[in-house]
């Protein structure tokens, strides 16, 4: 009998699945058993398999147990139905004819095989080749460039002071040189009589050297280097080994030392084409151009070289190469764009820095940089797609031609590889850029917008507040004036015994004749005629025939109340006397003598008594014209 725990899996299924009473068949039941054992009692999953499938399932590992019931040599104790104890008795084995109904554990694992196993697939990712990272070098060698550029400079400096001094050493040094080579002459005859007994030796040597063949004495030779360590330091001055995990020898390093020029005067001096000058080559500044090829998916050629002839030799085949003009020539080669960086280890400590870094094991060496990958799953970095680190033999007379072809061809053949990457990067950086350039035009324009706007607004404040200034500054004017007249003010200016008699036709046409003291000042005789301008104002408002209500007080201060519910303390205070009230508010008329002509000027020191004018005067007051309204009509004509 199933167990409880099984029995409510059956009983939840069969809910789930919607299989009622009406389908609770023996087969159906079969089915369900079936179906959940293959799935280790999992509810989900077996509701999972029967939702896609139906039974389908069940039926293959049915058909699958017939057939492989005799083969199959280990089975799961949970993969058999009927016998749980598996003694042999009991009805299931009658009612199975003896033999427990076997479900092959390969139907399970067709059915699960339909779903993708993630662990599988990154494990299968992580054993995709990848390709050698390509990192910035250091810049630890720059101080020490740094350092020994200023000990070359105090050198020569030195040197250049102590000329006439190293002339007389050199005259010495002759003498001496010339003694030694007495004392090798003498050495050279005594050596001569024992090399002569060697002979016999050197010619049986050479004899069996001629003898073993060539590739066979190599080996031999390398075999002997390698397992006792001759020659593998790269002590020989004429081999091409490059001397890792050692420090830069500045003895051969000069500040203004440049590979290419010397390279081209090669060239030069040999009557060959110059054929640097067809390529985009640079010396220096390594990191620079792999963060520039990092950013803009560019391809980056280093080759590194050293003096060696082969070396030089093997610089001028490349340059020369038909491939190699083809692809990066920087005019109208294939992958012009492709940045070059061409250096010597011995005179520069920045290539010997990528050396280093890069552990190349000799010179010349040619590396193929680019921001790739091996496999779409991957992130693409900067990567070496191909190096080589030539042997000396591959780059001697006989196999020169042979290696830079095959050099040139595999620069090729790996661009091509790799460059639907760099062009589909490329592609999706200027969409980034273009996108992005389109962001920040629309966040330039929201800008200003925002920016027109907010002018807007403070241009509206300003204009209010500059209305409601000046509707507060007439509302002053007003005020100030009413209390004058409140105050009788024009009284005070008149004095009929020591007082000038003066005649003002106002612009209205109404003349007024009036005593005036003569100890007051021109500003307060401009006052008077503000006051008597202000009263034709306010009798014009108040629609009077006459100013027949400055006789009645009430009227007075009820237009003062009414300005005291609009003004602050704050602004009546602005007006303390006169001098304050002209100082804020000019006068928009002025006072002509008609003849001789003359503009009375306004004075708040200059009594009338002390202006000749005054006397007997008859003086015409006419409004100040405003042509700031003409001036920007002409401007705008």
């Amino acid at each position: 009998m199933p167990s409880s725990d099984n029995q409510e899996a059956f009983e939840q299924f069969k809910i789930i699945a919607g299989l009622g009473s009406d389908d609770s068949s023996s087969d159906v039941d079969d089915k369900i058993n079936r179906l959940l054992t293959i799935h280790d009692h999992d509810l989900n999953n077996a509701i999972l398999t029967y939702l896609e499938s139906g039974f389908e399932t069940v039926e293959s590992a049915q058909v699958n147990t017939q057939n492989d019931t005799g083969t199959s040599s280990a089975i799961d104790p949970r993969e058999i139905e009927g016998n749980g104890t598996g003694t042999g008795g009991g009805e299931n084995d009658d009612d199975d004819g003896g033999i427990g109904e076997l479900i092959h554990r390969s139907a399970s694992t067709r059915t699960r095989g339909d779903y993708v196993n993630l662990q599988s697939q990154m494990f299968l990712n992580s054993l995709t080749p990848r390709l050698p990272k390509a990192p910035q070098i250091s810049t630890r060698w720059q101080l020490d460039v740094g350092i020994y550029s200023s000990l070359i400079h105090e050198r020569e400096e030195k040197q250049k002071r102590e000329l006439a001094g190293e002339k007389k050493w050199q005259a010495n040094e002759s003498v001496i040189e010339h003694s030694r080579e007495i004392d090798s002459d003498t050495s050279s005859t005594r050596s001569s009589a024992a090399a002569r007994s060697n002979t016999s030796i050197l010619n049986t040597l050479w004899f069996i050297l001629l003898i073993i063949p060539k590739n066979i004495l190599s080996v031999i030779i390398n075999s002997i280097k390698f397992f006792f360590g001759f020659g593998w330091g790269g002590d020989d001055e004429g081999d091409n080994n490059f001397k890792l995990n050692r420090s830069y020898d500045f003895e051969k390093f000069h500040p203004d030392y440049s590979y290419l020029s010397t390279l081209k005067e090669k060239q030069e001096s040999e009557d060959e084409t110059n054929s640097i000058d067809m390529y985009d080559i640079v010396e220096s500044g390594f990191n620079e151009l792999h963060s520039h090829c990092q950013r803009e998916y560019d391809w980056l050629l280093v080759v590194l070289t050293n003096d060696l002839p082969e070396t030089t030799k093997f610089m001028k085949k490349l340059l020369r190469n038909s491939h190699f003009k083809k692809s990066f020539n920087k005019n109208n080669g294939n992958f012009k764009s492709t940045k070059m960086y061409f250096a010597n280890v011995d005179h520069s400590p920045e290539a010997w820095e990528i050396g280093q870094t890069y552990k190349i094991k000799r010179t010349p060496y040619v590396m193929l940089v680019a921001n790739v990958s091996p496999s779409p799953d991957i992130m693409a970095s900067m990567s070496i797609v191909y190096k080589s680190n030539l042997s000396k033999q591959f780059i001697m007379d006989d196999e020169l031609s042979i290696t830079v072809s095959k050099i040139a061809k595999y620069l090729v053949k790996n661009i091509d590889k790799y460059n639907p990457q760099l062009v589909a990067a490329k592609y999706d950086k200027q969409e980034t850029d273009f996108s992005r350039l389109i962001r920040q035009q629309q966040d330039d324009a929201y800008t200003q917008s925002l920016l027109k706007d907010k002018l807007k607004k403070q241009k509206r404040d300003e204009e209010l507040r500059l209305k409601e200034e000046t509707e507060s500054l007439v509302k002053l004017r007003r005020w100030f004036l009413l209390n004058l007249i409140k105050d009788n003010h024009i009284e005070g200016l008149t004095d009929p015994d020591d007082s000038l008699r003066v005649a003002v036709k106002l612009p209205s046409g109404k003349r007024l004749i009036e005593q005036f003291n003569k100890s007051i000042t021109i500003l307060q005789f401009f006052i008077y005629i503000e006051l008597k301008l202000f009263i034709e104002e306010t009798t014009s408002e108040l629609n009077h025939a006459n100013d027949n209500w400055l006789q009645d007080e009430a009227t007075i201060d009820e237009l003062i109340g009414e300005l005291n519910s609009d003004l602050s303390d704050e602004h009546k205070c602005r007006f303390q006397d006169v001098h304050h009230y002209y100082s804020v508010n000019p006068f928009k008329f002025e006072v002509v003598q008609p003849y001789p002509k003359k503009v009375i000027a306004c004075d708040s020191e200059l009594t009338i008594g002390e202006v000749p004018e005054f006397k007997g005067a008859n003086f015409l007051v006419e409004y100040i014209v405003e042509e700031e309204d003409d001036d920007d009509e002409d401007e705008e004509g």
